[in-house]
């Protein structure tokens, strides 16, 4: 599971309480455990992630809270299990915490999951995986599409992709779904061109899929972090104007 201590595992340093959230979820994404593996110890987690020890234990703390981690008979703790309801617990506990993570750090985590996500769905996706996804960018480009659907088809494109890449990013892109189409609805609803932004929505769905058709997946990781990060821009600098 987790690697020696001291191993940063290629960690940014986390400048703040607040990016242990995203750091948390890219620690996650990178070992992609499964249930009964051996969850990390609060010191392997403060000296990974280089934490203090007590931003470490409410970690786990929040993670046996979500049914995530559980004591076994030796008294260490194990994965007890990962399914989505159990992370998107863990989430809301995180977010809820009293260092609660800002604008940057949920968007910090969202890209690391769907980077992974792009990346494995480019070396594994079936032709069904690739219907599906351009199914949904046909029904994002129809002319009597409205904000709220769209919405729901954005968001089930990223969730396809993670399913098609498997393991624990669909399970941490479910716990983030809702925030994700909040966003978006409230993105739309002040968007006086929303005709255009979808359509410039479609088109980027449109390319980042062929990347992932073709087998590139480098550059569609690198692209789906320029198109979250646009997105996100776009909306914060209508609300500075």
């Amino acid at each position: 599971m987790p690697k020696p201590p001291g191993d940063t595992m290629g960690l940014r340093k986390i400048a703040s309480p607040h990016d242990t959230f995203a750091a948390a979820a890219e620690l996650i994404l990178q070992h992609d455990p499964r249930p009964g593996d051996r969850a990390p110890t609060e010191t392997e987690l403060a000296d990974s992630l280089r934490i203090s020890r007590q931003s470490a234990r409410r970690t786990l703390d929040a993670l046996g809270a979500a049914g995530i981690v559980a004591d076994s008979r030796t008294g260490a703790k194990t994965l007890r299990r990962t399914g989505s309801g159990e992370i998107s617990r863990f989430l809301g506990l995180v977010l809820k915490s009293e260092n609660q993570p800002g604008k940057r750090d949920f968007l910090g985590v969202r890209i690391a999951v769907e980077q992974t996500s792009v990346a494995a769905a480019a070396d594994s996706a079936r032709n069904s995986d690739i219907r599906a996804l351009r199914g949904l960018v046909l029904r994002m480009r129809k002319r009597s599409v409205t904000p709220a659907e769209f919405c729901r088809l954005d968001v089930a494109f990223h969730l396809r992709m993670a399913q098609t890449a498997g393991g624990l990013r669909e399970s941490l892109l479910d716990g983030l779904a809702g925030s994700i189409h909040d966003e978006m609805e409230q993105a739309f609803d002040e968007d006086h061109d929303w005709e255009s932004t979808a359509t410039r929505l479609a088109d980027e769905h449109e390319h980042l899929l062929r990347l992932v058709d073709s087998g590139r997946g480098a550059k569609a990781s690198n692209f789906v972090s320029r198109h979250v990060e646009r997105f996100y821009a776009r909306k914060e600098g209508r609300h500075d104007g």
